[in-house]
């Protein structure tokens, strides 16, 4: 049976209610999240997560009100002549950056002006008059995760699955088996929410340290399609095993591992290094290189490589993500099936940029093959090293509710005709 492996990105969640990358730190997002968690609402009151959201929209020119984020009666400073970051990816790798002390020019700006309007006294957020200093770069950039975890997070905050809009969902889940994998970078739990409704059809890879019982670092579920979080995930929890638990062998740097936590919105409150999302910028190789995540990586590659079929689903390798772009397309290109079937799903519309640099992309990683249509008249004589990309003028949605693990499985060469194959 065709090894079939799925790539999931933020459109796979879009139709659910998941923010896409432009909708990250909204204006009106700290308002959305305490509605979605009115209980867990401390640390998103806290000046740190409203200087963020503020240094948000200070760098993307944004027109709303700067004064009312952090309450101050000082002029806000100057916006910035242009956007300084496009997106909330070039944003955390910005402030990544800063927590690690490299300088940024528009960022010492705001820094500057930050650092003034709390020099003074003033009336603090909590209506007491104390000393308030501006806070740390790098509590800023944990409250950046915070919002971004909590996020993902509110719209599954009561999700009905019955409503129609995880009908197809369900759909796929339900054809789901040992023959398929899961990669994906979202750090939400739809995958998650899907497997309790349908138990035994997909199963998290989770990370472990490198034992005898675990030799490849990670422990794969015992049936179903296998998901790996590449990205990690809103529930896991950075942690130093014991030492009883560490082996002398782990070429692991600093020992470290995920593990999911019990509270699926730990992130709401955890301490600054319990994180364990996988956010740009340089803190984001060391995460991979120095936790056991590492071991996911790896083993998501061999799944691309032996891969006889792979669907992009709402993934577009977006352009600041360079890391995943050469590692998963390394895969592609080290992928020595006969044929390889590739599609993507971006939406109706092929005429789009993503639409066009992905297929740009598949294209030229997967020479010397040749590229021939699914299911040519004839089937050429002799050992092929062939491949199909069909970009999919679909929504992810559409693409679930028409198009079965059968029918990508069905014979590339012959001419099929007739319903679902």
């Amino acid at each position: 049976m065709k090894k079939i492996v799925w790539i999931l990105g933020a459109g796979f969640s879009k139709p659910l209610g998941g923010p896409l990358l432009d909708n990250l730190f909204h204006p009106n997002v700290l308002e959305e999240i305490k509605a979605a968690f009115p209980d867990r609402t401390a640390q998103l009151d806290s000046l740190a997560a409203r200087v963020a959201h503020y240094l948000y929209q200070w760098g993307r020119r944004a027109d709303i009100d700067l004064h009312r984020p952090i309450e101050t009666k000082r002029s806000a400073p100057n916006l910035p002549p242009e956007r300084i970051w496009d997106n909330a990816e070039t944003f955390l790798e910005t402030l990544e950056e800063a927590g690690a002390g490299h300088a940024h020019p528009h960022l010492e700006t705001f820094t500057k002006w930050l650092a003034k309007t709390f020099e003074k006294t003033h009336r603090s957020l909590h209506g007491v008059d104390p000393e308030v200093s501006a806070p740390d770069p790098r509590d800023i950039l944990l409250a950046a995760k915070r919002i971004l975890a909590a996020q993902c997070s509110a719209f599954l905050e009561h999700a009905d699955l019955k409503a129609e809009r995880w009908r197809p969902y369900l759909r796929w889940v339900d054809q789901l088996d040992a023959d398929q994998a899961i990669v994906t970078f979202n750090y939400d739990r739809v995958l998650e929410v899907l497997s309790q409704q349908a138990t035994g059809r997909l199963g998290l890879v989770r990370p472990r340290l490198q034992s005898a019982q675990c030799p490849d670092g990670i422990e794969r579920p015992a049936n179903g399609a296998r998901v790996y979080k590449l990205h990690g995930s809103v529930d896991w929890r950075r942690h130093t095993p014991a030492a009883e638990d560490q082996l002398a062998e782990i070429d692991l740097p600093t020992g470290r591992g995920a593990n999911v936590d019990p509270d699926p919105h730990f992130a709401l409150s955890c301490e600054r290094d319990d994180l364990a999302l996988a956010t740009p910028g340089p803190a984001k190789q060391d995460l991979i290189r120095t936790t056991t995540l590492r071991f996911l990586w790896d083993a998501a590659e061999k799944e691309i490589k032996d891969a006889e079929v792979i669907v992009f689903l709402g993934y577009r390798f977006p352009p600041s993500d360079t890391y995943s772009l050469e590692r998963l397309l390394g895969a592609m290109a080290s992928n020595q099936v006969p044929y390889l079937d590739v599609h993507s799903v971006l939406g109706p519309d092929r005429a789009r940029p993503d639409s066009v640099r992905l297929q740009g992309l598949f294209a030229a990683i997967v020479y010397p093959r040749s590229i021939v249509p699914p299911f040519p008249e004839n089937r050429p004589e002799g050992p092929q090293t062939a491949c199909n990309l069909v970009s999919q003028p679909m929504y992810v949605e559409d693409f679930l509710s028409v198009i079965t693990g059968r029918r990508l499985r069905s014979d590339p060469w012959r001419q099929v005709e007739g319903a679902d194959q």
